[in-house]
């Protein structure tokens, strides 16, 4: 009979491939998966590790002295694969006593993320279950703010970026480029002789083109 357990992806989790399984341990995952320290090769009984999408299958132990899956490589392609961030959820489902099989919880929805800022309507769509795949702002203050919010930072002008480098999504979210049209932005341009609204070239126009 399956069961199975669900794990947080962390930072580890992504960027090192590492997943810890030592609490699994006493009941899920075999105790002979697990090295000794008193073999030779401190290696323990090899458990079949399948990586749902991928079609693949690793072989691995749980070395005795960090308690994660030995095999850590595929565990970060199977990251990549699924688009996974730090805060979501697999399942380790136990499909036999040492074949075990590693999904995401849910398909989130996706949305890609233009005009970014700070990442202010990110928060609101991430609070929903969305993930974003893709940002882009061209501000550079703005990117560091961004990249220290969420760990990664934008890509610039979106009129620089081929549409075949954006990745498919469900969802796209824009900042609306307020500058040109509100009323403390056409006062400020109004005072510096600048033109506003879509007469402004760079802010109001991007809408246009």
């Amino acid at each position: 009979m399956k069961s199975q357990q669900v794990l947080n992806v962390t930072r580890e989790f992504i960027t090192q491939g590492n997943i810890r399984v030592g609490r699994y341990i006493n009941g899920f995952l075999p105790e002979s998966a697990v090295g000794s320290a008193n073999k030779k090769n401190g290696r323990g009984t090899n458990i079949t590790l399948l990586l749902s999408g991928m079609d693949r299958e690793i072989k691995t132990d749980i070395p005795c002295d960090k308690k994660i899956f030995r095999i850590r490589t595929p565990i970060k392609d199977f990251v990549r694969h699924h688009n996974l961030r730090q805060g979501d959820k697999v399942y380790l489902e136990k499909i036999d006593r040492c074949v075990f099989r590693l999904r995401p919880v849910t398909k989130q929805f996706t949305f890609i993320d233009l005009f970014a800022g700070i990442g202010g309507m990110r928060i609101a769509f991430e609070k929903v279950g969305g993930k974003c795949i893709f940002s882009s702002e061209w501000d550079k203050f703005a990117q560091q703010t961004y990249e220290a919010n969420f760990g990664e930072k934008p890509e610039g002008d979106i009129r620089k970026i081929k549409s075949s480098d954006i990745p498919d999504h469900d969802i796209l979210i824009a900042g609306f480029p307020c500058q040109p049209f509100s009323i403390s932005g056409v006062s400020k341009k109004n005072a510096l002789g600048k033109p506003h609204g879509f007469d402004d070239p760079m802010q109001g126009m991007i809408l246009c083109n």
